[in-house]
């Protein structure tokens, strides 16, 4: 269900057969319903919740010395801390799973490590700490699955930030091409950044359309679409749609506790903004940096991809 996007329906069945699990003293189970349940607080953007849960998955791992187990929890702790706005904490656990990771013999996970550590900087937009393990993410495996899906946003967007445009929409297209309609929205979702980027905002508004569409998307995934397209309205010239994407865009993630996201949708819309010449645009570019300033980040990955898009509107039309 988790994988199928039904995050409710996930957390309900997780929730049930945890205390039977418990009861019962089965360790594999009880620790993976604790991890899921982590995971799915975290994609439904309850960061603080999602950090408990991912916090009780970390103790239960090294209470029975299951290092995958911990491997994994670790994973998604740290992806918790840096959303909900503790960025440093988080990282430094992401840092203690590599740790880990270097201790365990077989070694197992490093394809997981290396994503979800890529994937948190570039939810960021730190293009230093993106660089670190980008290497180690094979795009050409596991197309179809979620960790493939997962592996090939992080690989596009990575591009994206690093100002690599063709390359970005390339890596994005062939997985979009490859799944067809079974696709992850959050890979549909990252096209659509990086057409915009491109300045091919019929294709841009595409795809944030068929985003918005699926009832598998995250609240990430609907903030992307959201910037994609208040980004291509704002290259068209069309005011009041790009006022509507961004109110949306707001509203989806301000009902998060991503404090992470809250920021960068400000971002998108200043530059947004700037570009059509609205008088708003000083003021939410202030709150902007405001709220980056309160994370300790710069989020200079993000402000290439909407500098890059917001520059095609002296060159492409309405």
């Amino acid at each position: 269900r988790f994988h199928q996007g039904r995050l409710i329906e996930a957390e309900g069945l997780a929730e049930e057969i945890l205390p039977d699990a418990r009861v019962r003293g089965d360790r594999f189970g009880e620790g993976m319903m604790l991890l899921l349940t982590s995971l799915v607080r975290l994609w439904s953007g309850r960061t603080v919740a999602a950090v408990e849960r991912a916090e009780e998955a970390r103790a239960h791992y090294l209470r029975v010395g299951d290092q995958v187990g911990l491997l994994q929890a670790e994973a998604a702790l740290g992806r918790s801390l840096i959303s909900s706005g503790q960025v440093t904490a988080g990282f430094a656990t992401l840092t203690e799973s590599f740790d880990l990771l270097g201790r365990m013999q077989p070694r197992r996970g490093e394809a997981l490590a290396a994503t979800v550590w890529t994937a948190a900087a570039l939810h960021v937009g730190d293009l230093d700490r993106s660089r670190l393990h980008v290497g180690e993410l094979d795009t050409s495996d596991d197309l179809g699955q979620p960790s493939g899906w997962d592996r090939a946003s992080a690989r596009g967007l990575y591009h994206l930030q690093h100002g690599e445009v063709d390359e970005a929409r390339s890596v994005l297209l062939a997985a979009v091409q490859h799944d067809g309609a079974e696709v992850s929205p959050g890979l549909i979702a990252t096209l659509a950044l990086a057409d915009v980027a491109a300045g091919d905002t019929v294709a841009a508004l595409a795809g944030a359309d068929r985003a918005h569409e699926s009832n598998r998307s995250t609240y990430l995934d609907m903030a992307y679409s959201y910037m994609a397209a208040g980004l291509s309205h704002a290259i068209r010239g069309d005011f009041s749609e790009l006022i509507a994407a961004f109110a949306a865009g707001r509203q989806e993630v301000d009902l998060t506790g991503d404090a992470v996201a809250q920021a960068v949708v400000r971002l998108a819309e200043g530059y947004a903004l700037t570009a059509v010449g609205a008088t708003s645009a000083r003021s939410v570019a202030r709150e902007a940096q405001r709220r980056l300033l309160d994370l300790g980040i710069e989020a200079a990955g993000w402000a290439a991809v909407f500098r890059t898009a917001t520059g095609r509107r002296t060159t492409v039309g309405r």
